[in-house]
């Protein structure tokens, strides 16, 4: 795939539907200004491949969609910044995309409140990614899990048991390190938008 924009792995590259999503979605990208596209590009990313996937009727719209947007509970700064970039994007597009600026929010807003880095467990992240059924993992500062290291040959993200899990228990990871300090929890609401109520942070709250 002759791109200079974005990058993929050898299996994407022969995939059919992944070929179309990018024709669509890079397409858009090489409209925009020199600026936008040398800039921090993550959100904008999530957003030209979201709109790619209503354009082509893609069931992984759906997915994205099933996920919380935490939107009442996500900062006046973030929600002002998130409202100026949908609107720029709906502006700057007008008749090319069918989305609209309500919907880029709540976009932006399950970005913010669900993506991995990626990869995960690495400190300096390659990107962020939405993962339908990873994403639904709720935190725990004593997990039962924790996201192995990527497959570097299929870049799947797996999740593995990290001590013995009785039937019917929660699966649960660690967003990040935690020791159940106040410092920690506010690092989690600042990031993620919860307090933490596990039994490591219950105590001290």
């Amino acid at each position: 795939m002759d791109c200079k924009c974005f990058a993929f792995c050898t299996s994407c590259i022969d995939d059919a539907v992944t070929r179309n999503l990018h024709k669509f979605e890079c397409d858009l990208f090489c409209e925009l200004p020199d600026e936008v596209r040398e800039g921090d590009t993550d959100y904008l990313r999530f957003i030209l491949r979201y709109c790619a996937f209503i354009q082509l009727n893609d069931p992984r719209q759906k997915a994205i969609d099933s996920l919380t947007t935490m939107r009442e509970s996500q900062s006046a700064e973030f929600l002002r910044w998130a409202g100026s970039y949908a609107s720029l994007i709906v502006t700057f597009f007008a008749n090319k995309i069918n989305v609209t600026e309500d919907e880029l929010i709540d976009l932006l807003c399950r970005v913010q409140t669900n993506a991995f880095g990626f990869p995960f467990t690495q400190e300096n992240t390659f990107g962020w990614s939405i993962q339908s059924t990873l994403s639904l993992l709720n935190h725990d500062c004593m997990p039962n899990c924790y996201i192995a290291p990527i497959d570097e040959r299929s870049g799947v993200m797996s999740i593995r048991a990290s001590k013995k899990i009785l039937p019917g228990e929660e699966l649960t990871i660690a967003y990040m390190q935690a020791d159940g300090n106040a410092t920690i929890r506010d690092e989690l609401f600042d990031r993620y938008r919860f307090h933490c109520s596990c039994r490591m942070c219950t105590p001290a709250l």
